[in-house]
Order: structure tokens, then C-alpha cells, then sequence
């Protein structure tokens, strides 16, 4: 007879990153027997599958343990433990734009333009020039000149998640220009068109805008022309109705021979 002798549990020691994201996973080992199961103590922070895989599920602690069950005729088990931490991952929000207008002195919030970010982040200007930002306080004011700008919001990470950015895109509009107010004489009884109208503004108007009242006759017809994140520019032209020339009708005049016809022997006919 030759007794087996069966050894005593031996959970060993787990080895393997313990602090994970809140995006990612890790995966533990033990140098002990194998077969043992695998648990958390928190799983409403992580969890942990049969090949100790620790999956995230929100912040936090919880403890990782790996259990070894003694094998029959021997009792006990023996357990191996490790704390996990799941990290908050950073938020920088969703991206966001506006416009602006390029003579408009109205600050822009940026941070009304981006949702969901975590505070504490910062702001820089990733491209374009002119106007006033403000990085502590996460405004920009447009100015004459300035061009289209993207602005970064920046939520550094805690070790090992990654930092998060989340931008703003501002595009300038130079202002609209209507012109300046026009006058126009038309024939009794005529309607004017759009043509006539644009023709007889001063200045140097913008195309594209938009007529009102409905085009008729005489009377005052304002030109608007809009831009986005700008007020809207107007300007007007007065039509003035003038009566239609009348040249009578035909007749008939006799005169002499060798006598001159004059204009007011003409008219009087």
C-alpha cells in the first residue's frame, strides 16, 4: 500500500494591474494551485470572470479574491486577495459650435456650448487669431479681423485613463451690409421689381436679401440682408409714381403750299 499525499490548499499571490480605468479591464494571476474560483466583494465596482479577468462597472474599491478549496480526504481552503480600484475616466463633454459676429463685442461662453464635462479642465485656443479669449474663464469675444476659431477643453486623466478633449468650433461672419437708403421714380400704374429697387440703393449692398413689403407701386420698400451671429442690416427705397406722359390722339392740319408747318400750329391740331 502506498499512501497518496495530497497537498494543503495554496492560493499563492495575485499579480496584475489592480487600478483600472473606468473604460477598461485588467487581468489577474495567481502562482498558486489552479482551479480556484475567482469573486469581488463589490461588484456594483467591478467584476471578475472565471479567468480573472476584472471587468469595470463603476468607481471604486472592491476586493479581488481568488479561493482554493482544499481536495478531499483535507479541509480548508486557502485565499489570495487584492485590492481593485476602478478610476473615474475623464469628461470633457460633447463637442460644440457657434457663430459670431465679426463687429459683435457680445462675450461667448464656451462652456454653455459643450455638455456633460467633468470641471476642472482647461481651456486653450487650438487654432485661429484675433478677438480676446480668455482661458480662466473660458470666453471668447469676437473683434474685427478675427478669423474662425476652435477652441479645446482639456480633463486631464488619473493614472492609467487618458486625458479627455472636447472642442468648440466658433465661426466669424463679417457683418451684412444692406446699403444705404435709395429713391426711384416709376411711371403711374407700374410695379416695381426686386432689379430696380436693388439698383437704386447706395452703397454697396449685399445680394441675396430680401424684399418688403410684397413688390407693388409706389411706396417705401425696405432691403434686409441677414448673417448668422450678426444683427440683421436694412435699408430702404422710396418709389415715387410719376404720371404717364399723354401725347393726345392723332388729327389732321391743312396748310398753304409753300408755307412752314410751326410746333404750336402742330399741337393745336
Amino acid at each position: 500500500f502506498s499512501p497518496s499525499v495530497i497537498p494543503p490548499p495554496e492560493a499563492g499571490t495575485l499579480s496584475g494591474t489592480t487600478t483600472i480605468c473606468e473604460t477598461g479591464s485588467t487581468t489577474l494571476s495567481s502562482n498558486g494551485q489552479t482551479g480556484g474560483t475567482w469573486s469581488s466583494s463589490n461588484t456594483a465596482v467591478a467584476t471578475v470572470n472565471t479567468s480573472g479577468v476584472v471587468y469595470k462597472v463603476g468607481p471604486g474599491t472592491t476586493n479581488i479574491t481568488y479561493t482554493v478549496n482544499a481536495t478531499t480526504p483535507c479541509t480548508g481552503l486557502d485565499v489570495a486577495s487584492a485590492t481593485g480600484t476602478v478610476v473615474d475616466a475623464a469628461n470633457s463633454g460633447t463637442d460644440g459650435s457657434t457663430t459670431g459676429c465679426e463687429t459683435s463685442t457680445a462675450t461667448i461662453d464656451l462652456f454653455s456650448l459643450i455638455t456633460g464635462e467633468q470641471t476642472g479642465g482647461s481651456w486653450t485656443r487650438h487654432s485661429g487669431t484675433g478677438g480676446t479669449f480668455d482661458a480662466a474663464a473660458g470666453t471668447f469675444t469676437p473683434s474685427a479681423g478675427a478669423t474662425p476659431s476652435t477652441f479645446q477643453y482639456v480633463v486631464t486623466g488619473t493614472s492609467p485613463c487618458v486625458d479627455d478633449i472636447s472642442s468648440v468650433t466658433v465661426t466669424i461672419s463679417p457683418p451684412p451690409n444692406a446699403g444705404s437708403n435709395g429713391a426711384l421714380d416709376i411711371c403711374a400704374g407700374s410695379s416695381v421689381t426686386a432689379a430696380q429697387l436693388f439698383s437704386a440703393l447706395n452703397g454697396a449692398p449685399d445680394a441675396g436679401g430680401t424684399w418688403s413689403p410684397a413688390l407693388a407701386g409706389a411706396g417705401t420698400y425696405n432691403y434686409t440682408v441677414t448673417a448668422a451671429g450678426c444683427s440683421d442690416a436694412t435699408a430702404s427705397v422710396t418709389v415715387t409714381e410719376q404720371a404717364q406722359p399723354n401725347a393726345g390722339s392723332n388729327g389732321t392740319m391743312t396748310i398753304c403750299a409753300g408755307t412752314t408747318v410751326t410746333s404750336a400750329k402742330l399741337l393745336s391740331s
